[in-house]
């Protein structure tokens, strides 16, 4: 297990790493992000999860239930715990808090857990795709709706 978290993280700071030295010495600057984050997160990983649920049938999709509800229980309480810390600590308002804990809680499974998922279990295997499948969808029906019913109550 060990040898599979470290092949799945590895590559990320390593990334990170390299992209910090680029910056540092003028290869990169941040004006141009803007494109990179679009290209990567409107038309790659999209992609990337359609070809991936698209190949696996769906009773092996039904299988993986376990893995993609552990995903969303992590998410939900990453929510919860930051909307609970940013009231009780932070002092913030309702609505201030909210905000907060819909940005530390979103399911942000396309930039986490889906490549650790497709490090450890390669990409076309059911476990990736019906793991991203149901904890991008149950936890981002979750944290919209509760944010936005904190919203609206107190507006």
């Amino acid at each position: 297990m060990t040898l599979i978290l470290l092949n799945a993280l590895l590559p990320i700071f390593v990334g990170l790493i390299l992209g910090y030295i680029a910056g540092r010495r003028g290869v990169m600057d941040n004006l141009n992000v803007q494109n990179l984050i679009v290209l990567v997160m409107d038309f790659a990983i999209p992609c990337a999860l359609f070809s991936t649920i698209t190949s696996t049938s769906w009773p092996v999709l039904r299988e993986q239930w376990e893995t993609g509800v552990m995903i969303a229980v992590v998410f939900v309480a990453s929510y919860a715990a930051s909307y609970i810390w940013a009231r009780k600590t932070l002092k913030m308002s309702i609505s201030d808090a909210s905000v907060l804990a819909r940005t530390a809680g979103f399911p942000n499974s396309a930039a986490v857990a889906l490549p650790l998922l497709t490090t450890a279990y390669g990409p076309s295997t059911p476990e990736t795709a019906g793991s991203a499948l149901i904890a991008s969808y149950g936890v981002g029906a979750f944290s919209l709706a509760g944010s936005m019913l904190v919203l609206t109550k107190y507006f």
